[in-house]
């Protein structure tokens, strides 16, 4: 079992039919500043105005999939939440989408990953309540890698009982939270949110 794993009891070799944790931190004291200063480096005006890896999420929106309508979203493609540039990208171009040093990091720490994207969060972005998708063994495990943010930049998880649940992710942080239920997100804060968003495999997606 991969040493990421062992708290969150799911790998890359045995199933995760099993129930999930709602949320759960899998990694913590990751180099973000240089993970940062990569991400930097690679977010020129060309490669967010162009590049299928670069999501930027402006001001409140009411419907959570209208900015990503907005980008481009095809039709009938909403549980991949992908854009038509990144759906004509080929999968095995996806990770040329971070940097070196960063699939570095990742190859030692979270080596079974997929769809790696950077993602700006500008101030004031918030999203209604909504799930990203209803089955995670089909489509990944959703995962944030914290590079930058602020205190009043909050995720929002609801459980079964309907209690929701209010938490903070830090710079050098992963998080693993489960999108089949209910999430929302907001940046209160008066600086951006930078982060890598990515999906884990599990043994259905191999």
């Amino acid at each position: 079992m991969l040493e990421v794993f062992k708290n969150l009891d799911f790998s890359e070799s045995i199933s995760i039919e099993k129930e999930l944790p709602l949320y759960k931190k899998i990694v913590e004291g990751l180099d973000h500043e240089k993970l940062l200063a990569e991400m930097n480096q690679f977010a020129v005006p060309e490669n967010k105005a162009t590049s299928p890896w670069f999501q930027i999420y402006g001001e409140s929106i009411g419907n959570p999939l209208e900015e990503l309508n907005n980008l481009g979203l095809i039709d009938g493609c909403e549980f991949w939440q992908m854009t038509q540039k990144q759906i004509a990208t080929p999968w095995q171009t996806w990770r040329d989408g971070i940097g070196s040093t960063t699939r570095d990091i990742f190859k030692t720490h979270l080596r079974n990953f997929h769809r790696p994207r950077y993602i700006i969060a500008q101030p004031g972005w918030q999203t209604q309540s909504h799930r990203d998708w209803d089955d995670n063994n089909k489509l990944g495990l959703r995962c944030h890698l914290i590079l930058e943010t602020n205190d009043d930049c909050l995720h929002y998880i609801t459980d079964d009982e309907g209690v929701e649940h209010e938490l903070h992710f830090k710079p050098g942080e992963v998080w693993f939270y489960n999108t089949e239920k209910l999430i929302r997100e907001k940046n209160a804060g008066s600086g951006l949110r930078k982060s890598i968003s990515f999906e884990l495999f599990n043994d259905d997606l191999l």
